[in-house]
């Protein structure tokens, strides 16, 4: 997904009050490829569900 259409769903989403969070590795494309984004990407994400689903 192109970054702007990824960008849209965050405003929608930030607009209806629904807890979210954009990532964005300015050195990445379409996936993960690089194992120093990998290792910034996945605990953000896990700790994002955490705290979602500790709630």
């Amino acid at each position: 997904m192109p970054l702007s259409e990824a960008e849209q769903i965050k405003a929608a989403l930030d607009d209806k009050g629904v807890a979210c969070e954009l990532l964005v590795f300015d050195d990445e494309g379409h996936g993960l490829a690089k194992r120093v984004n990998r290792l910034a990407a996945y605990p953000a994400a896990l700790s994002f569900l955490d705290d979602l689903l500790s709630a």
